[in-house]
Order: structure tokens, then C-alpha cells, then sequence
């Protein structure tokens, strides 16, 4: 009678499951790929059955020791892990950047920054930045979550916050409620926009085109570094998209010609790397920080930089590198060509989700960088 009652109880909460997520869907209000969101979300809820799924499988292994149970049982621990723990354990990840080292020492900088993650360079205190991006306010995300890094961003010793941008994922009409508590961060916050960014609500109902991101950040207290830089303690910081490069690239010149150290601030590093004019003024006095990758989300070693690869162009993952490059007549970049071209990048792994709401050996991660 008790394994009649559980049975039906699976049969109810998968319902539930599909129920939920389509209204889920309905309130996200995609104009287009209805059924890919709502199949998404039936992916993401499904951790309930999930539950109940695994305590079937342990009530079947006490009666019936059989090796199937134990693959239904592991499978089910692992995708609980992927969809519910993994991405609720938030990292701070402490990375020490010198902008003062000379192009030759460049190497010996990347070496000794893993190795010791400190420097000998103690007469100047360092400039501190928060780093988080790829947000995406929207059908994955949890208001307990955003009040979870809001609060440890309050905590953390910084002189500014920096957002790489792609700030929604299907938000629905909902948008300002959801951002709201953005507000409370005690910290300048600065931002670049990626494409999705501009192009919010672009295939939208009319009251979601209507409310715009370059609206509603400045009201949050977040300034949109777009054809703007801003001074972080005799640092130079640059916010670069997609459609602002003969500007920035004017600006990246006069501050070469200063010797000024300067931050980068983009979402996809790919857009700045095919821009010629740009990289033309980059130096070893320069750290270009961006996002996008999310890690891969699911961080497989020797896997997932692969796929990263062949799905963003991109051949960073996360964390720090040392980027060079070598301009010919054609303006070609061409890799692994060592010269004296040098700048350094920094790559985010985000906070949110988007495709499938699986993280894997990758969780949400804010970067707290001291810039020397």
C-alpha cells in the first residue's frame, strides 16, 4: 500500500513539474522558442522529482539489491548536485595583477602570480575590484541567491564592483523587481554592455521593449561604461562593446602616450581582439577584463576549453592570461606569437546560467583582483 502511495506521489510531482514550468514560461513571455524555455524549465524543476526519484531508488535497493537502482541512484545524486548545489555555492577567488611589470618580466609575473598569488611591490597599496558578470536576471534565477552575493559584496574590503555585462536570460515583464536589490550594493559599480544587453526586449512584448537596461542601471546606482571611462585611483578604466572601438580606441591612445595603467572592461573579449585599432594600444600596463564563457559551466578538464572554443571563439575559460598579439598588413591576429606587444586579461566566470541550469567543477564565482 505504502509503495502504491510513493508511485502515485512521483506521478504528481512530475505533473507539477511540467505545470509549473509552462506557467513559468507564460511569465517569462518569450515571443520566440516558447518551447525551448519551457523545456528548460522542466529541466530545472525537475530537481523536485529528482528527490523523489532518489528516495525510490534507495527504497528499491533495501528490497531488491539490484545494479540498476545503484546507476539510477548515482545519476540522480549527481544531476541534484549539478542544478541545486553547485550553483548556490558562491566563490571568492583572490588573484594579485602587477601592471607594473615591463614586457620582458611578463612571464615571470604569470609564474610567480600563480605560484604565490603575491608580490614584492609593497610600496603602493593596491587598487582593489569585485568582478562578477553574466548575471542573467531571469527564469534561473532566485532572490535568495542575488541577496546571497549582494550581501557578500557588501562585505568585501573593494574600491569598486565591475560587471562584464549580459545582465538577463528571458526576465519577463518583472525586470526592475528583479534587479531591484542591486541598489544595495555600498560600492561604486561600474558596467560594460554585451550585444544581448543592447538588444533587451528586441523580440519582446511592447511592456517589456519598453523598459530598457541603459534605463534601469543608473537608477540601481550602476554606471554603464559605454563611450565613458571612469578613474580608479590613477587607474585608468575603459568600458568597451561591440559598437564603440573608434572611441575607445582614441582614448586607449592617449592614456599609452600617459603611461597610465588601465583596465579594459568588456563582455566578450573576441570583439576587442578583432578590432585592430584597439589592440594597437595595448600594453603590458593594461589588464582586459571580460566574461562570457561562464566558465563552460560544466568544467570538464581538456573537454570543455574545447567546446568553449568551438562554440564562442573564444580561447580563454577563466582566470588569468597573458595575451599577445602581432598585427600584419591584413590586421590578422596571429596567435602564439611572442613579441613585445603584451597585455594581460582576467576572465569571469559569472554568477548565472543560460542553456541548460547545470554547473559542474564551476560554481558562481565574484573575482576580487588588487591591481599594483
Amino acid at each position: 500500500m505504502l509503495i502504491n502511495w510513493f508511485g502515485t506521489l512521483g506521478y504528481v510531482i512530475a505533473t507539477f513539474v511540467v505545470v509549473y514550468a509552462c506557467l513559468k514560461t507564460l511569465k517569462a513571455s518569450p515571443s520566440q522558442n516558447f518551447v525551448v524555455v519551457w523545456l528548460q524549465l522542466v529541466v530545472y524543476y525537475s530537481r523536485y522529482w529528482a528527490l523523489w526519484l532518489l528516495v525510490w531508488t534507495n527504497w528499491q535497493i533495501l528490497n531488491d539489491n539490484h545494479a540498476f537502482f545503484w546507476l539510477i541512484s548515482a545519476l540522480s545524486l549527481l544531476y541534484l548536485y549539478m542544478v541545486w548545489i553547485e550553483p548556490n555555492r558562491l566563490r571568492i577567488r583572490y588573484q594579485t595583477i602587477d601592471l607594473t611589470q615591463k614586457n620582458q618580466n611578463l612571464d615571470n609575473h604569470f609564474n610567480n602570480n600563480l605560484e604565490n598569488n603575491s608580490f614584492d611591490n609593497t610600496d603602493k597599496k593596491p587598487l582593489k575590484i569585485a568582478v562578477l558578470g553574466d548575471i542573467h536576471f531571469g527564469i534561473f534565477h532566485h532572490r535568495s541567491a542575488l541577496k546571497r552575493w549582494v550581501l557578500q559584496l557588501n562585505r568585501l574590503d573593494v574600491d569598486a564592483v565591475l560587471f562584464t555585462g549580459d545582465w538577463l536570460y528571458h526576465a519577463g515583464a518583472d525586470i526592475v523587481g528583479q534587479m531591484m536589490m542591486v541598489k544595495a550594493i555600498n560600492k561604486p559599480c561600474f558596467t560594460t554592455m554585451s550585444q544581448a544587453d543592447f538588444e533587451q526586449g528586441k523580440h519582446q512584448p511592447d511592456i517589456i521593449r519598453n523598459v530598457k537596461l541603459t534605463d534601469i542601471l543608473p537608477i540601481l546606482g550602476v554606471q554603464i561604461l559605454h563611450n565613458h571611462t571612469a578613474n580608479l585611483d590613477q587607474v585608468q578604466l575603459f568600458g568597451v562593446s561591440a559598437d564603440n572601438g573608434a572611441m575607445m580606441a582614441r582614448l586607449l591612445e592617449k592614456n599609452a602616450k600617459n603611461q597610465q595603467p588601465s583596465i579594459i572592461l568588456t563582455h566578450d573579449i573576441k570583439n576587442l581582439q578583432g578590432n585592430a585599432q584597439l589592440l594597437a594600444h595595448l600594453n603590458e600596463r593594461c589588464l582586459v577584463i571580460a566574461g562570457q564563457t561562464h566558465g563552460g559551466q560544466m568544467n570538464v578538464k581538456g573537454v570543455t576549453p574545447k567546446l568553449v572554443k568551438a562554440m564562442t571563439g573564444s580561447r580563454y575559460l577563466s582566470g588569468f592570461y597573458i595575451a599577445n598579439y602581432h598585427l600584419t598588413k591584413n590586421t590578422k591576429i596571429k596567435k602564439k606569437t611572442f613579441n613585445t606587444n603584451n597585455y594581460q586579461v582576467w576572465i569571469n566566470t559569472g554568477i548565472g546560467m543560460i542553456g541548460l541550469p547545470f554547473r559542474l567543477n564551476c560554481p558562481p564565482q565574484i573575482d576580487v583582483l588588487s591591481i599594483i
